[in-house]
C-alpha cells in the first residue's frame, strides 16, 4: 500500500548521556536560579519598596475595595 519506506527517527537514549554533563547542567541550572531569585530581591523588591514609601498618590479607600494592612516591627 506505501511505497515510500518508514524512516526511523530517534532520540538518544537517556542512559547513553554523559551522567558528568547531567550533573553540571542541573549545577548551572540551580545557580542560576539562585543568582535571579537574589537580583530579584535586590532590584525589584528595593525598587518596589522605595516607590511605594516615597508616593504622594494617597487616597481614602472606597467601599467594597480590598485594603492590606501592614505594620512595620
Amino acid at each position: 500500500m506505501f511505497l515510500q519506506e518508514i524512516r526511523e527517527s530517534s532520540v538518544p537514549d537517556l542512559d547513553q548521556l554523559d551522567a558528568g554533563s547531567l550533573t553540571r547542567r542541573l549545577r548551572h541550572r540551580e545557580k542560576v536560579m539562585v543568582e535571579l531569585r537574589q537580583r530579584f530581591r535586590a532590584e525589584y523588591l528595593g525598587q518596589l519598596h522605595l516607590t511605594t514609601r516615597f508616593s504622594k498618590n494617597t487616597r481614602e479607600p472606597m467601599v467594597g475595595e480590598v485594603v492590606i494592612i501592614v505594620t512595620e516591627n
